[in-house]
């Protein structure tokens, strides 16, 4: 199952294509965030980021599989407020957990936070990439990334 959080639907590109390629569903996962336009939605998330707030999903699903991917967008070198917020809550103990984050840039240290964060809730890091651009004409580009990424296809 792919799982993704995405404010401005940025995310959503990359999930549902991720979901399709898997041949499984992609679950939206809803937050509580107030804000509507991009550039309100990351002066809270930036703030919410300062003051080590959570930002609770409000639709945390019941249960997980032993295995998932986990769609999320990049904000302030880590990934987003309610990414963190599921992986903190749900009983994900012994999961191994693929994440696919969306960013401005990609960076090592992205990629590690995001390792450490699966670690520190108790699960196995599976695969994590970040993936710069969001527009439905890089779809072929981010379909081929993906194959090569986490299908292991050449």
């Amino acid at each position: 199952m792919v799982y993704y959080y995405s404010a401005t639907n940025k995310t959503k590109i990359y999930a549902d294509l991720l979901a399709d390629l898997l041949g499984c569903s992609a679950y939206e996962l809803k937050a509580e965030m107030e804000a509507t336009g991009e550039v309100k939605i990351l002066f809270k998330a930036l703030w919410a980021m300062i003051r080590k707030k959570d930002i609770k999903v409000t639709n945390m699903p019941d249960s997980f599989d032993k295995e998932i991917y986990l769609c999320g967008p990049v904000w302030a070198g880590s990934p987003a407020l309610p990414v963190l917020y599921l992986l903190k809550t749900a009983d994900l103990t012994g999961a191994t957990v693929h994440m696919l984050l969306t960013a401005g840039a990609v960076g090592e240290k992205i990629i590690q936070k995001a390792t450490n964060c699966i670690i520190s809730a108790g699960c196995v890091p599976g695969k994590v990439h970040v993936f710069v651009g969001s527009d439905d004409t890089e779809r072929e580009v981010a379909e081929e990334h993906i194959r090569k990424l986490y299908l292991d296809e050449d």
